[in-house]
């Protein structure tokens, strides 16, 4: 029989798979540290770029934390790049994403952008998780439930 962690788990990560299909990673936009454009040949370069996220999120099944609600809720979201793969050895954490104040329900538009990262050319996997527990990372929703390629001039 299953425990109420595990069906609480369960339920945060039907929850962001349900606003998957609207999840838009925004435009990988450079910053001022941009390199020049890309030699002929095939050889990845590195830039410095800005990633900003818009994402729609319900809030009906997992409720974001407050004071009063500490447990089994969203604390925040975080955005990493899993190109390499999802497994925590593989993934790399970009930022996080503050739940919006006072959400209900499905909540439409939840944005945020990264400081300047520096990022290979390319394709890149990018994925949004909600997170229960900053003390505990394994209260993380699936990070392969709401992705988005995107490609790095």
């Amino acid at each position: 029989m299953p425990t109420h962690r595990a069906d609480d788990r369960i339920k945060l990560w039907r929850t962001l798979a349900a606003v998957a299909a609207s999840f838009i990673l925004a435009v990988v936009s450079a910053a001022q540290n941009q390199t020049p454009p890309h030699p002929p040949t095939a050889v990845p370069t590195q830039g410095v770029h800005t990633i900003s996220v818009k994402f729609d999120y319900d809030f009906h099944q997992t409720p974001a934390c407050t004071s009063r609600v500490t447990k089994n809720c969203v604390q925040q979201f975080v955005v990493y790049d899993i190109s390499a793969g999802a497994s925590k050895t593989k993934r790399y954490k970009l930022f996080t994403v503050p739940v919006p104040p006072k959400p209900r329900g499905l909540v439409h538009g939840i944005s945020g952008t990264s400081p300047p990262l520096t990022f290979e050319s390319g394709k890149h996997l990018l994925a949004v998780t909600a997170l229960e527990s900053v003390t505990n990372p394994n209260d993380e929703s699936n990070p392969q439930v709401c992705t988005m390629w995107v490609t790095i001039p």
